[in-house]
């Protein structure tokens, strides 16, 4: 059975197939939720409708049709009740299947067969939340496929196997969102502990722009273009200011559709020279570009559950 991954935020909705025992994910889709003033659920089936022609139209034979319609629907989300409600009512409608929602929990364990690497060891993400649920799904969700995907950190676990540092997950999405993550412990086994340290949550890039330009005289598009420029340039640096108010850390990881934009305004601010615009080192931190963490998290959830 394949489970579809989707992550509903406020925006798009993402989603991909994977099998619960793969490591790779499936193709990766974006649909935009459209106006709100629409009727949730006649944007729910026409997204439903969107998903089946797409997931039908990648099987390579007749024969596996059949299979492709088989899953369980693996969800998180953000977006209104209305909304989400509204869509997996449609996706189970028209694709048969079960739904499970993900939310966020005290304490996630990736056994070993859960990692695309062998470590010696499984990995622990641990929330500081007392009250966990609090945390947005989609937070979690990513700070788990983060954690589930040890190409962005293995760098920070030593040749004696300890591991230490620092990580900054931005989330450069409709709002602007940065998680500190620490790996502060190996156990006797081998896991590798990541607990989550808390976050600041900030209007994203169009948010801003769009704030100002309703809200005050004289700051829309028709503005002169030099004010264009300080607008840019203001919204630019409230974006990535705080990367290093908890410490300087080993590793920030960037994803979201604004992630370019994020990395190319930090870099600047950096003042870093000669990097490549979407990895390199910058402010004595290694950047890395990470697309699809969210569902990366969700799969990695479903392993669990095996």
């Amino acid at each position: 059975m394949n489970d579809l991954l989707v992550d509903m935020g406020n925006t798009a909705v993402k989603w991909c197939l994977a099998k619960p025992k793969g490591q790779r994910l499936g193709v990766m889709h974006s649909m935009p939720w459209g106006s709100v003033a629409s009727s949730p659920t006649a944007v729910a089936r026409s997204i439903a409708r969107e998903m089946a022609q797409q997931i039908l139209s990648g099987s390579s034979a007749a024969s596996t049709e059949r299979n492709a319609r088989k899953f369980e629907l693996i969800y998180c989300s953000v977006a209104p009740v209305e909304r989400t409600q509204a869509l997996v009512e449609a996706v189970c409608k028209t694709l048969q299947c079960q739904a499970r929602p993900f939310f966020s929990q005290a304490k996630v364990t990736l056994s070993p067969e859960a990692l695309p690497v062998h470590l010696g060891g499984g990995c622990e993400l641990l929330n500081s939340y007392k009250r966990p649920r609090q945390l947005g799904s989609d937070r979690w969700a990513a700070l788990l496929g983060l954690v589930a995907s040890p190409a962005l950190w293995r760098g920070l676990v030593a040749a004696d196997g300890q591991a230490y540092g620092l990580v900054v997950l931005v989330s450069a999405g409709t709002a602007t969102v940065m998680d500190w993550l620490g790996i502060d412990s190996v156990s006797s086994q081998g896991t590798i502990r990541f607990c989550f340290q808390g976050g600041t949550i900030r209007p994203g890039y169009g948010l801003m722009a769009s704030a100002l330009g309703q809200s005050a005289a004289g700051l829309g598009p028709e503005s002169p273009a030099v004010t264009r420029r300080a607008m840019q340039a203001g919204i630019a640096q409230a974006e990535v200011s705080g990367v290093f108010s908890r410490g300087k850390p080993d590793l920030v990881v960037v994803h979201g559709g604004y992630a370019r934009q994020w990395l190319k305004d930090f870099r600047h601010a950096a003042g870093a020279t000669g990097q490549s615009a979407l990895d390199g080192q910058m402010g004595g931190a290694i950047v890395v570009h990470a697309q699809g963490l969210v569902l990366q998290g969700l799969r990695a959830w479903r392993q669990t559950q095996l």
